[in-house]
Order: structure tokens, then sequence, then C-alpha cells
């Protein structure tokens, strides 16, 4: 398992890229699976406007996003309660909640290996 991470400033381009929606004419097998939305709802600007409004509730985090790309070999397959069980530990180290904490999970379809993309709002309904 390798994991990619990276920090930003901007919601909409991140969600709007885990939606895929800058492609228009993929496949339905190639369209993204959207696994989990936790505490976001709407369309790819409402859920971009909600998290936003949740991180400006702390002045200290200039970069709210956190994407993660989680991407296994090609030879590893994983079921889904495994898969699950890597989020949550995923959850566990960032100090994210379900409760506190918006994020959104997808699988993607664009590549040979089985890989997943996870966006978070790092400031939580806590203010932290």
């Amino acid at each position: 398992m390798i994991i990619n991470v990276t920090t930003g400033t901007g919601f909409l381009g991140a969600i709007s890229y885990i939606h895929k929606e800058h492609e228009k004419n993929f496949s339905e097998e190639k369209k993204p699976k959207i696994l989990e939305e936790n505490l976001v709802f709407g369309t790819v600007p409402e859920q971009a406007y909600l998290m936003r409004s949740i991180a400006l509730r702390n002045a200290r985090s200039s970069r709210p996003v956190l994407h993660l790309s989680v991407s296994f070999h090609k030879e590893e397959i994983i079921n889904e309660e495994t898969r699950d069980v890597i989020f949550d530990k995923i959850l566990e180290e960032l100090g994210a909640t379900r409760d506190n904490n918006q994020f959104i999970i997808a699988q993607h379809f664009d590549a040979a290996h089985e890989h997943y993309h996870f966006l978070l709002n790092k400031v939580g309904f806590d203010r932290s």
C-alpha cells in the first residue's frame, strides 16, 4: 500500500477531482464510486461550500484540505472489510472522527491498480 498526501486551500477543485467532473466522456465502469460522504451532501459546489464554512471556523488553519491517495499494488487484492478497516485506521491516525470531521472517500478505476481518494476537512466541527 502506498499513501500520497497533499494539503491545500481549495475544496472545490479537490472534490471535483474526486468526482472526476472534469472528465465527461468516460465509460460507466471508469466512473468513480463514492464509498462514503461523511457530514457533507449535495452537489460538488454545495459540498465545497459546506466544507469551507466549517474550515473558516478555525482561522489558524491556512490549508484545511487534506487529500490522500491510497494505492495498492496490482497484485494486492483487498476485500471491502479490510479496506474499511484501513480507512478507519487512517481516520484514527489523523485524529479525525465520523462525529467531528467531514470527508469523502471514493474509488477510482482509471489505473491498472486499485486506488482510492480520501478528502478530509482538517477542521472539525469543534473548531480543532
